[in-house]
């Protein structure tokens, strides 16, 4: 796991997953303004060329599967072991 930690570029995001072996991309929101933010993010991964290579789960407790269609994540998880549970079927 690598922790980007917050206020995150999108290129950062981008070029983490260029750089490592990662196959899960976590993106948190604690308010509804950070949704555009991390549809940008998915956007990017799509246009570097690298988003069939990385599962992308958002979380936090204002999470929902109409957010998850609008950002074009993979998942969504409103309870951490709901994400640690995508992540374990990613990585078996």
């Amino acid at each position: 796991m690598i922790d980007l930690g917050i206020d995150v570029s999108t290129e950062d995001f981008v070029d983490a997953v260029k750089d490592t072996d990662t196959k899960v991309l976590g993106l948190s929101a604690l308010l509804n303004t950070t949704y555009p933010e991390m549809k940008n993010v998915i956007d990017a991964l799509e246009e570097a060329g690298v988003r069939d290579q990385v599962k992308v789960i958002i979380g936090g407790t204002i999470c929902t599967e109409a957010v998850r269609e609008f950002t074009g994540a993979d998942a969504f998880a409103t309870q951490a072991m709901a994400g640690v549970e995508f992540c374990n079927v990613v990585y078996s």
